[in-house]
């Protein structure tokens, strides 16, 4: 019985230890995005909101952005989109640190 609880108790210390910040947006959806055409409404049926919007030299702009950390490790991605006044995308970034997602066009 002190064996079964010593193993729930480090299971949930071991879970307790993961974090994540941000919501996860998937990634491959960055391929998609080509600035001068895409519409702030796409991005958004494709992504949801933003985890944070923004002005860039007086251009409205959205971040969405991801990390996980735990067991030593910490992993983020983020994506940068600036948008036109007309609601089309200007110019983004895509940055990540996730190994599965390192080949993705940025």
């Amino acid at each position: 019985m002190k064996n079964v609880l010593f193993i729930i108790t480090l299971s949930l210390l071991f879970v307790a230890g993961c974090v994540t910040a941000g919501k996860n947006f998937d990634s491959h959806v960055i391929k998609k995005i080509k600035n001068n055409v895409t519409m702030k409404s796409e991005i958004q049926q494709w992504l949801g909101y933003p985890y944070m919007t923004g002005v860039d030299n007086g251009s409205e702009s959205w971040n969405y952005h991801f990390t996980k950390a735990g067991a030593g490790d910490t992993l983020s991605k983020d994506l940068y989109i600036v948008f036109t006044d007309e609601g089309v995308v200007k110019s983004h970034t895509f940055s990540t640190s996730f190994p599965d997602e390192m080949s993705l066009p940025k």
